[in-house]
């Protein structure tokens, strides 16, 4: 089994660029692999990464915050039934390879509203942990609260290659893309006449050659090792230079751990019903 330092290795020979602590560097728009978000990656270069799908399509992103526990936007997993959804863990493609996980639970922001998208985070409950072996499949940790600094950070963006603007998607490829993480302001000037609000717990991913798509919603934004923001909304599918609008680690961090709680309760009592959690909370 291949080693941290190994895998380190082959990410760093698979995709160029400045880690993710720096900021990101210019891509070249004529480069074929970098459309979408980005240019291509491998699964061994962020194996936190899940592909969320209702009846075996992909239609948004998650993160493994624990072998049985994702978290994502609060939009992903609004309305739906829990017996349509699984994860795929472990591999590059959305289509095949890697582990198929189906969804027990899940627990959204009692704030949360669908049109405004304010509270928009969301954890899920596993019916089974996620094998992890460290390579293809890890958890990730999230930042202490309020830990996030009050300028701007290099980061990345991981998510599935958006092929169309709206519906399912079909077999993609994972990519990733260099962001500057800040405040809420860029994304209040770019949407300021949006039905979507910009909200307190609200980030902004900004960068030249880079907007998320209908089917990278709920994807990881990682800084230094960390999944600091998921990707709440965007508007158009790889339009530039629009930001797009991230929901905080940091400032949802109660939230979070408290889902977890409720859903690990419910895990123990052998009571499962997604819908009443989030009738209950919301």
């Amino acid at each position: 089994m291949l080693g941290f330092g190994s895998v380190l290795v082959i990410c760093l020979l698979l995709v160029k660029g400045s880690s993710a602590g720096e900021a990101p560097s210019t891509h070249k728009r004529s480069d074929p692999r970098r459309i979408g978000i980005g240019e291509y990656t491998k699964i061994e270069c962020a194996p936190f990464i899940v592909s969320i799908q209702r009846d075996g399509y992909h239609f948004c992103s998650g993160s493994l915050i624990a072998p049985n526990y994702v978290v994502t936007a609060g939009v992903c997993v609004f309305g739906q039934n829990t017996k349509n959804l699984m994860i795929r863990a472990g591999s590059s493609c959305t289509k095949n390879g890697g582990q198929l996980v189906p969804v027990k639970d899940y627990l959204i922001n009692h704030n949360f509203n669908p049109i405004t998208k304010r509270g928009d985070i969301a954890v899920i409950l596993l019916k089974h942990a996620v094998v992890i072996n460290g390579v293809t499949t890890r958890t990730i940790g999230r930042p202490q609260r309020l830990q996030l600094p009050t300028s701007c950070g290099g980061g990345y963006i991981y998510g599935w290659e958006q092929m169309r603007t709206a519906g399912f998607l079909p077999n993609t490829r994972l990519k990733r893309a260099p962001v500057l993480i800040g405040r809420q302001l860029p994304c209040g000037t770019a949407y300021r006449h949006n039905e979507c609000s910009i909200h307190a717990g609200n980030l902004c991913a900004v960068t030249h050659n880079f907007n998320s798509c209908v089917g990278d919603i709920g994807s990881p934004v990682v800084r230094k090792n960390l999944i600091v923001a998921v990707v709440s909304w965007c508007r158009g599918c790889a339009q530039i230079p629009l930001p797009c609008v991230l929901s905080s680690m940091s400032y949802f961090d109660a939230f979070i751990t408290n889902a977890t709680r409720i859903l690990n309760d419910e895990l123990n009592r052998g009571d499962y019903n997604g819908f009443k959690l989030f009738e209950r909370n919301g």
